[in-house]
């Protein structure tokens, strides 16, 4: 009878610590996220920035090329500032970051061009293949 107690106890601790480590995994998670938000946010805020300098720039250079690519890195811009609203994982802010990486190296390189600067190189992509993006991994495939 004590061994039945004493497992009852043991069963009840244990649940209760799995517990505890759960609900501060998730305070953490939660956390980060957040942290990455506001940061994602900060890069929005930047490339706002940098997309209001640049169009007086522009009007002046009467470039077309020039203008077609920053109407498509400001679309870009929209797009990913209404995205980040809507985040709600870490996969999700991340995709917001390689967004905002390219519109921003757009918005760069048109920079460059309108002050004959060198091109800036193209940022990375995110390599899902064979890491722990990989929706394959742990399946045995």
């Amino acid at each position: 009878m004590i061994e039945a107690i004493v497992a009852g106890v043991v069963v009840v601790v244990s649940g209760g610590l799995g517990a505890v480590f759960r609900s501060k995994r998730k305070r953490t998670k939660t956390l980060h996220l957040s942290h990455a938000r506001d940061d994602t946010q900060e890069q929005i805020t930047a490339m706002s920035d940098l997309i209001l300098d640049l169009e007086p720039h522009l009007v002046i250079s009467n470039n077309l090329e020039l203008k077609e690519r920053y109407v498509e890195a400001s679309k870009t811009f929209s797009d990913v500032r209404d995205r980040a609203a809507r985040a709600t994982s870490g996969h999700q802010v991340a995709d917001l970051r390689i967004d905002i990486a390219k519109a921003r190296w757009k918005l760069d390189v048109i920079d460059a061009e309108l002050n004959g600067k060198p091109v800036p190189a193209e940022p990375f992509t995110r390599d899902s293949s064979g890491t722990a993006w990989d929706s394959t991994r742990g399946t045995g495939a």
